[in-house]
C-alpha cells in the first residue's frame, strides 16, 4: 500500500531534494524533514516558492499538470524519486537536475500558475565554469504560459515539441 506524507502549513519556500526511489529531504523555510519508505508526497499549501532537486545520477524529472486538481494540489513532479504533488507556488517554481545527464520533461502547468519557472539541467543559475560531465536536457513536450512570470532554462539541450507555444504574457 501507500504510506502518502501530506504537509500541510503556510511556509515561505518548500522543497523536495531527492535521495532514492522512496526516500527525500523536505525543506519547509529552514527546516528539513528526511524520509524514507513513503509515497507519494504532497505540499497542500501553496508556498511562494517550491524548488525540486534531483540526484548525482542520471535522472528523468516530468512536470505536468493535475487535471482538474486533486483538492489542494494543482501540479506534479515525477521521474527518478517519489512523485510530488504541489500546490501551485505563488512566486517561482524551481527544477534543478543535480550532477548526471539529466532530462527535465514540461508536460504542462496548471492553467491557473502565475510565477517565474526555472529550470535548471545541473544547478540553479547559470551553469557553472566547470561543467557537469553528463549532458542535460529540458523538453517542453506541451505548451505552457507562466502568466508574467519569468521562464529560465539551461541545459545542453532545449528542445520544444512541433507546435508548443511557450509563453510569458500576462
Amino acid at each position: 500500500g501507500f504510506d502518502t506524507v501530506v504537509l500541510d502549513g503556510r511556509f515561505d519556500r518548500l522543497s523536495y531534494e531527492v535521495s532514492g526511489a522512496d526516500s527525500g529531504i523536505i525543506g519547509r523555510n529552514d527546516d528539513r524533514l528526511v524520509f524514507e519508505g513513503m509515497e507519494p508526497v504532497q505540499f497542500t499549501q501553496a508556498a511562494a516558492d517550491f524548488t525540486y532537486v534531483g540526484t548525482l545520477f542520471a535522472d528523468t524529472i516530468n512536470l505536468h499538470d493535475i487535471p482538474d486538481g486533486a483538492g489542494p494540489v494543482q501540479m506534479e513532479i515525477s521521474g527518478t524519486g517519489e512523485t510530488v504533488q504541489f500546490a501551485n507556488p505563488t512566486g517561482k517554481l524551481t527544477i534543478s537536475g543535480g550532477l548526471g545527464s539529466d532530462t527535465i520533461v514540461v508536460q504542462s502547468l496548471d492553467p491557473a500558475f502565475a510565477g517565474d519557472l526555472n529550470l535548471y539541467g545541473n544547478a540553479g543559475g547559470a551553469p557553472p565554469v566547470v561543467w557537469d560531465l553528463g549532458t542535460d536536457s529540458v523538453r517542453f513536450s506541451g505548451s505552457i504560459n507562466t502568466h508574467g512570470g519569468d521562464l529560465e532554462a539551461f541545459a545542453d539541450n532545449i528542445n520544444a515539441d512541433a507546435a508548443v507555444t511557450l509563453s510569458t504574457q500576462p
